[in-house]
């Protein structure tokens, strides 16, 4: 029968309190050096630990950071029973250490996840690493842009109706969409070539009643998607996942990092779903600003066109559950104001402002 003594008790406890101390030192220094952590973090030794990771994982189908998760709540879970009952048992030194080593299972996580990705977080901003235009945007910078992403969607549905390829295999294309890091990397030398694997989560069906696409799981450095949204969404969705294993860890970072791999990509299907996906964040954005000048440009939207974004509104009123995604909103606005994102999940919508700078500097064209 197992007992613990307080030499062990002291043990957990100055191990937690270093995990502790390690992590507040790490972040603090982390926030003060962005300039540090993007040329020798985000651009060098991030990757010497990602690569391999990613070369690990990539002989797997599916995604080992998620079975690595459901085994460490079970894990977490079976230590929470164990200490309660040693607790009612009144063995208390056996409750005091089960409970410590909860801790330092959360601790020691959350140490592997700063020093193998979360320090991304606090890299420098995009308008730094693109040099981007810091002018003002008025809305006629919105509306030029909407309109040519109204147009440039409907010149792409029109080349997939043209040679056959709205349908495409969903395996195929997603094993392909690191080729656009490829090409992008060539200009930019600073975004990531290394392929990379993109995973069907397990738990799809969760993420669709939460209204959520996908995940990156740093665990073994693994993109993750949410096979059952419709199939022109999901190259976009992959590249956004693909831009957090590339180490861009701000959302609208890897909304405006995975339309540009999308852009530089040689499948127009891959092409067609970023700049769907891109038109919609640019509208929105000019719909809270002009209703009426949106409307009018909207209405050159294709049929073709329409009709796809029909398909994705109605995936979603299919699927979402509004308590779940209410639920999984709050979780996860929670963890990325923890993570240096103080907008958490409205930062997605930032991208509009990213593409419009990009595309007045004409980085996409």
């Amino acid at each position: 029968m197992f007992q613990a003594n307080l030499k062990k008790i002291k043990i957990l406890i100055y191990t937690n309190l270093t995990l502790i101390f390690f992590n507040i030192i790490l972040v603090q220094l982390a926030k003060k050096f962005p300039l540090f952590i993007e040329k020798y973090y985000s651009r060098n030794f991030y990757l010497i630990i990602n690569r391999p990771l990613s070369l690990l994982s990539g002989d797997f189908s599916f995604s080992l950071g998620e079975v690595l998760i459901a085994f460490q709540i079970l894990v977490l879970i079976f230590l929470l029973i164990l200490s309660f009952k040693n607790l009612a048992y009144r063995k208390v030194n056996n409750s005091i250490f089960l409970t410590l080593l909860i801790i330092f299972i959360l601790l020691f996580n959350l140490s592997y996840y700063q020093i193998a990705w979360g320090l991304n977080n606090y890299r420098e901003s995009i308008e730094y690493i693109f040099d981007l235009n810091d002018s003002d945007i008025v809305l006629e910078d919105l509306s030029k842009s909407y309109e040519f992403l109204v147009l440039e969607t409907n010149r792409l549905k029109d080349l997939l109706i043209k040679y056959g390829l709205e349908e495409k295999n969903d395996e195929v294309v997603l094993k392909s969409i690191y080729k656009g890091y490829e090409n992008a990397s060539k200009k930019y030398p600073f975004i990531d070539s290394g392929k990379v694997s993109v995973k069907p989560l397990i738990i799809s069906g969760f993420f669709s009643s939460s209204g959520y696409t996908g995940i990156y799981l740093p665990f073994f450095s693994e993109a993750n998607i949410n096979y059952m949204v419709p199939s022109f969404s999901k190259p976009f969705i992959a590249s956004h996942e693909i831009a957090h294993q590339k180490g861009f860890s701000a959302e609208d970072d890897a909304n405006f990092i995975g339309f540009l791999a999308c852009h530089y990509h040689d499948d127009i299907f891959v092409k067609y779903s970023a700049y769907q996906a891109m038109m919609s964040y640019v509208g929105n954005s000019l719909y809270k600003s002009d209703p009426q000048l949106y409307r009018e440009i909207s209405n050159l939207r294709s049929t073709e066109v329409l009709e796809d974004i029909k398909k994705r509104v109605n995936f979603w009123d299919q699927h979402i559950v509004e308590k779940v995604n209410q639920a999984h909103n709050n979780l996860n606005d929670k963890f990325l104001k923890a993570s240096n994102q103080p907008e958490g999940i409205l930062s997605y919508s930032r991208v509009t402002e990213l593409f419009i700078k990009a595309y007045k500097d004409k980085l996409i064209h």
